[in-house]
């Protein structure tokens, strides 16, 4: 299922390739697409640990790659993690290019809801509220894919969003992590409890959402039982017809 490192939640790091991906992306995109209004189509995924977020976001540029796209609402998307929010933030070079965008393209309310967030003036509360307001100006530039448990509180406010969660049944999931990082089942099921805990108290202690609540998003799946390929179909078809509402909303 998912295809990256598995990373403890009391161990997350970036690295020098994860920076420069980052960079690009900032460098690359049409930051005057941003329309607060209406907006530009994104994704954010929300799942159970081990239930198949990131390799959901890779079949989806896969499909995407493939639709009959004239007008270009799928081209040029990009996938970002809590990790690779988390090395934004962090970055004292991109650090300054995302202070000098917030500055441009936030509005002072979402500023003051942020901070009214993360009132604690530690390193670690200074990190989540600069990684929340990077979440919140990739999803406002659009066209990306937001693995991260809490990026649908985040975005709340934004109409263009997709908010999907993914779930499986813990013993399927639990096989997965064993395979995948050579776990016993014992250290499978400590890894997973302790994600899954994680996720549950920040969202509850910061935005007073329980992380399991279906009210939070559009859709929510089985992995066990829906394919990611019919995931991945149904959230491009969600796509096309929340770009068109956003559209006649706003003229």
């Amino acid at each position: 299922m998912d295809n990256t490192q598995y990373i403890s939640p009391r161990n997350i790091r970036g690295d020098a390739s994860e920076s420069k991906l980052i960079g690009s992306f900032l460098e690359n995109k049409e930051i005057g697409q941003y329309v607060h209004e209406s907006g530009i189509p994104f994704i954010t995924i929300s799942r159970q640990s081990s239930a198949g977020g990131h390799l959901l976001s890779q079949v989806l540029l896969s499909d995407m790659s493939r639709q009959n796209d004239p007008g270009g609402l799928f081209k040029d998307w990009h996938v970002f993690d809590r990790q690779l929010c988390e090395t934004l933030a962090q970055n004292v070079q991109m650090h300054e290019a995302v202070k000098q965008l917030l500055r441009e393209k936030y509005h002072s309310e979402f500023r003051d809801y942020m901070d009214s967030l993360f009132t604690g003036s530690s390193e670690k509360y200074m990190i989540h509220r600069m990684t929340c307001k990077v979440v919140h100006m990739l999803a406002a530039v659009g066209k990306v894919i937001i693995v991260c448990a809490n990026a649908c509180c985040i975005t709340r406010g934004l109409k263009a969003g997709i908010h999907v969660r993914l779930v499986a049944p813990e013993a399927r999931r639990m096989v997965w992590m064993m395979k995948r990082f050579g776990m016993n089942k014992i250290e499978a099921q400590e890894a997973i409890a302790e994600q899954d805990a994680a996720q549950k108290k920040f969202i509850s202690k910061f935005f007073d959402r329980n992380v399991e609540d279906p009210l939070l998003y559009d859709a929510v799946w089985n992995t066990s039982r829906v394919e990611m390929h019919e995931i991945s179909r149904a959230i491009i078809e969600m796509i096309r017809d929340r770009a068109g509402r956003v559209q006649r909303e706003a003229s």
